[in-house]
Order: C-alpha cells, then sequence, then structure tokens
C-alpha cells in the first residue's frame, strides 16, 4: 500500500513513465521475494510496460494527457 501512496505521490513531479518504471520494478520485486533476483530482467520488463502503456494512452486512446514530469 505504502509503494502506491509514494507511486501517487510521485506522478506528478517525476512524471508518468518514471514513476511507473520504479513502481513496477519495485512490484516485481515484492512479488518475487522468494524467487532469485533478476534485477536487469525486472527493470527492462518495467520500461517495456511503462513506455507501451504511455503509447496505447498518449497515441491509441487519442491524446489522454498523462503527466510529463521530469521529461516534460
Amino acid at each position: 500500500m505504502l509503494l502506491l501512496v509514494g507511486y501517487v505521490a510521485a506522478i506528478s513531479f517525476l512524471g508518468y513513465i518514471i514513476s511507473s518504471v520504479i513502481y513496477i520494478y519495485f512490484q516485481i520485486l515484492i512479488l518475487n521475494r522468494r524467487k532469485p533476483m533478476h534485477h536487469l530482467r525486472y527493470v527492462i520488463i518495467a520500461v517495456i510496460s511503462s513506455a507501451t502503456s504511455y503509447f496505447l494512452f498518449v497515441r491509441i486512446f487519442g491524446g489522454v494527457m498523462i503527466p510529463a514530469g521530469l521529461l516534460g
């Protein structure tokens, strides 16, 4: 729950893509805590997931406004 609150708080400052990458990465770590860690794989998954969802919302669904943050 704390991770989700941090994500919502960070999204306006860091922007959607950076906040989502960080959130997804840490969410994967939490969900796989008893398994061997593959940090590079988790980062790649987080980046691809964030970029794909950004592309879908902004390009496909007609320009949904998403916070740009630092990349803005």
